[in-house]
């Protein structure tokens, strides 16, 4: 199973039931955090991994694709793993996970700010380009390759890395 912490806006935009992150009982490494946000008045939602920082920026979202937002999810996910090159036993452990998707209140601010951090960088990387250039890959991997937390020193492909292999 895993438990999404969907934030106010996003809550909104899911319409969905939102129960309380105490409900839910996941390991870490399954808790994710959500939020959604506009670029160029296109709807876009930022999901991190609240274990190690893992994030993924889905841009120009439908009403449609908000309907299917499990689906969205996961095939997304499926997609990132891959361009970051992730073992496959990592991507399939994520999968069987997101077969039962909870949605609960956030519940880490610490999450909540590296999210903020995420979106900042990437805002400031795409400030002078037009919708149509924004090149979605390319913003995912950078995402994932910058340093979260500088007290900590978390680079997302890294400490996903990291955490599965000293399993």
């Amino acid at each position: 199973m895993m438990q999404i912490g969907a934030t106010a806006k996003m809550a909104k935009e899911l319409k969905r039931e939102i129960q309380s992150a105490d409900s839910v009982e996941v390991p870490k490494i399954y808790q994710w955090h959500m939020n959604f946000f506009t670029i160029q008045r296109r709807k876009c939602v930022l999901l991190m991994n609240d274990q190690t920082g893992l994030n993924l920026t889905l841009f120009g979202l439908k009403q449609e694709q908000f309907k299917n937002i499990d689906q969205v999810l996961m095939g997304s996910l499926r997609e990132l793993l891959r361009l970051l090159k992730v073992d496959q036993t990592i991507i399939d452990d994520f999968l069987e996970a997101g077969q039962e998707i909870v949605y609960t209140k956030t519940h880490d601010r610490r999450v909540l700010g590296m999210m903020n951090e995420v979106k900042s960088y990437m805002e400031h990387g795409i400030r002078d380009q037009s919708y149509d250039e924004i090149d979605a890959i390319k913003v995912n991997e950078e995402n994932n390759q910058i340093i979260l937390s500088p007290l900590k020193k978390m680079v997302p492909l890294d400490t996903l890395n990291d955490y599965f292999h000293e399993k």
